[in-house]
């Protein structure tokens, strides 16, 4: 018997010449195999013009309309950088993925996913349920309980007065207005207050009602850690800020979820979302400044890190193409009129900036002198010494030692203790050999001069401040 022609066939299946039951079951079956949208175009059947209505048509003035290209012009003179939309998904250059999408539209890495695909959307019921089942479950165990707002208000506070500054991974503009609206995260909140009650004045943290400061990061780190596994948020740069404040956590020796897991998380994320690849898009300059300023901070954790615990870090330079941090992504577009969400600093600006840029040698030292395939030969040693001499150099006045003031100590003591920190790690080597070398004693001078910086934090009480790599 002949196949009979189908009435109608849906979008997908018309552009690939299938025969389509969308009339039998919506989405048909080749969607649903194919995991795509199932969508009906609109039939042009019996509505093209007539004769009679071309010539009516003729017969008036038509109006004179602005040039606008077709879509065929359009991918054609498209720009190679590729505009983000949400929500995407991320495919890198050499995935074989690439090569089934729609060959109509120019190559990018970034594809939109389906609506019946988005976060907001589920395909099975279940998943749904479960999900209803995980929402209510944190409504029960306080999950979603905050502290009086005389409390929050303290802990925001300490977060943007000693955290955003060294890690300025939100926009305080946004953050705030989020929360004057009500609609801030409760993902976001609970992993700034736990940064907030970790970094808060003994003063400050007496005047809330928690008894013992550990508790109280435990409490917020469970709160946050339970709506993440929970998966209740559904932006995944919210995700990156909060794994990233996760990442802060110092659990035990034996605690598997400590520094590096969540760290790696929140990188494993990143790269998911194309970050590291971020000259191949087109974003909004707000995004785009947000985006870098996560990336360069996840960088500067992700090589601190390493270094410390003697393991391989997750970011290699030669797996992205982020450009260095500088003072234009860092400085904000809107200023906060708030005590508790605090204003930018000029120091605030240069520290991140500076900051970044010591990672970056930081990971040529350790990758030069420390890896086991490598051999620490002199010339590299004097090269990696001569760039940390430029680098002082051209540090901008605010951040140097000898125009140090009260207001700018802390920063500047954070930054000079990751400088000389430097030159130990490029010097130990040659100061712990037993056979005797004069550029031994430029990495006891730096040890020297790390505790001169301590002892100016610790007599201004700064050191319970500062973050983890202090």
């Amino acid at each position: 018997m002949p196949l009979r022609r189908a009435k109608q066939a849906c979008l997908h299946c018309h552009r690939r010449r299938i025969r389509c039951d969308v009339l039998q079951q919506r989405p048909c079956s080749n969607c649903v195999a194919q995991e795509v949208a199932c969508e009906l175009g609109i039939s042009q059947r019996g509505k093209y013009p007539r004769k009679k209505s071309l010539k009516r048509q003729a017969a008036q003035p038509q109006p004179i309309l602005p040039d606008i290209p077709t879509p065929a012009t359009a991918t054609t003179t498209a720009s190679p950088k590729q505009r983000i939309t949400e929500p995407t998904v991320f495919l890198g250059e050499s995935s074989p993925l690439t090569s089934v999408m729609d060959p109509s539209q120019p190559p990018k890495l970034h594809y939109p996913l389906p609506d019946r695909l988005a976060p907001t959307r589920t395909r099975d019921e279940a998943v749904r349920l479960h999900q209803v089942q995980r929402a209510a479950q944190l409504e029960s165990d306080g999950s979603l309980s905050f502290p009086p707002q005389q409390t929050t208000d303290s802990l925001l506070q300490a977060y943007f007065r000693w955290f955003h500054p060294c890690f300025p991974i939100l926009d305080r503009a946004d953050v705030h207005r989020a929360r004057r609206q009500g609609t801030l995260s409760p993902l976001l909140l609970q992993a700034m207050l736990f940064i907030g009650v970790s970094l808060c004045d003994d003063e400050t943290f007496a005047r809330t009602e928690f008894a013992v400061r550990y508790r109280a990061k435990f409490l917020f780190y469970s709160r946050a850690k339970a709506i993440y596994e929970a998966d209740a948020e559904s932006s995944p740069t919210v995700k990156l800020q909060a794994l990233f404040m996760l990442s802060f956590w110092r659990g035990g020796p034996s605690e598997e979820r400590d520094v590096r897991f969540w760290l790696g998380v929140a990188i494993s994320l990143a790269q998911k979302r194309g970050m590291h690849m971020m000259s191949k898009f087109s974003h909004p300059s707000k995004e785009r400044k947000l985006w870098k300023r996560i990336w360069w901070c996840l960088y500067i954790r992700d090589q601190q890190s390493a270094a410390a615990l003697g393991l391989p870090p997750r970011i290699h330079d030669e797996d992205g193409d982020v450009s260095m941090l500088d003072r234009e992504d860092v400085a904000e577009d809107e200023a906060v009129d708030d005590p508790v969400f605090g204003t930018q600093k000029p120091q605030d600006i240069l520290y991140p900036v500076e900051m970044a840029k010591l990672a970056r040698l930081l990971r040529t030292i350790v990758s030069t002198q420390y890896l086991h395939h490598q051999k620490p030969d002199l010339a590299t040693r004097n090269a990696l010494n001569q760039q940390l001499c430029v680098w002082e150099s051209e540090l901008p006045v605010e951040l140097r030692l000898d125009a140090l003031t009260s207001e700018s100590l802390f920063l500047t003591g954070l930054l000079h203790l990751t400088y000389q920190n430097l030159y130990i790690l490029l010097y130990r080597p040659v100061f712990l050999d037993p056979t005797p070398h004069d550029d031994g004693q430029i990495a006891l001078d730096a040890a020297t001069k790390s505790s001169r910086i301590m002892e100016d934090l610790l007599s201004h009480h700064l050191v319970q401040h500062g973050p983890t790599h202090l």
